[in-house]
């Protein structure tokens, strides 16, 4: 039987993907999209708690 996958995973779990990418290539990127990520959500709460404090 062949497993689904779908497009969503658990967060900070790699899995094998569509493209057949080592996870050597992935997960690095998924760690960088993770910080970038991070980074936006602390700066829409900075400016969402500057708004509120006015």
């Amino acid at each position: 039987m062949s497993e689904t996958q779908t497009l969503l995973q658990n967060f900070g779990q790699v899995y094998d993907n569509p493209v057949l990418l080592d996870r050597s290539v992935t997960a690095p990127v998924c760690e960088g999209f993770n910080v970038v990520l991070a980074s936006f959500q602390g700066l829409a709460l900075e400016l969402i708690r500057k708004v509120n404090i006015k």
